[in-house]
């Protein structure tokens, strides 16, 4: 959006029966609005299935001597762990169950940091460390 020479950019985006590693995730909607300067982005993304499971993650990411970092907050609700099994692949195999809970995701995007609170009632999985 353009206003008296001034950029303010916004981006809304909606994928129907979105699907992840053959799994049914819902639909995922995506909601991003930047500064005039293009250096911070608050953002909403969010996993709506119908039954109550899902994902909700916002927050802001910006960018900092060069570098894109991350504070966002998550809230899981029965999420299911399957699909995001091949992304923990050289740390967990065999990732199944459901998770629930809130974290705190902070720092450079290669290396984000992840605090918060889970519970999950039925959580498979395989160490590889």
């Amino acid at each position: 959006m353009q206003d008296r020479n001034k950029y303010t950019p916004e981006a809304d985006l909606t994928l129907k029966s979105f699907m992840l590693n053959k799994y049914e995730m819902g639909d995922l909607q995506a909601n991003i609005s930047g500064n005039e300067d293009l250096t911070s982005f608050k953002t909403k993304l969010e996993f709506l299935n119908g039954l109550g499971e899902g994902l909700l993650a916002q927050g802001n990411i910006f960018i900092k001597d060069a570098n894109t970092y991350l504070d966002l907050r998550a809230t899981f609700t029965k999420l299911n762990l399957k699909p995001f099994g091949p992304f923990m692949q050289d740390t967990l195999s065999n990732l199944q169950g459901a998770l629930s809970g809130e974290a705190q995701i902070t720092g450079e995007v290669s290396k984000p940091k992840v605090e918060g609170c889970y519970s999950s009632p039925r959580l498979d999985l395989e160490s590889l460390i």
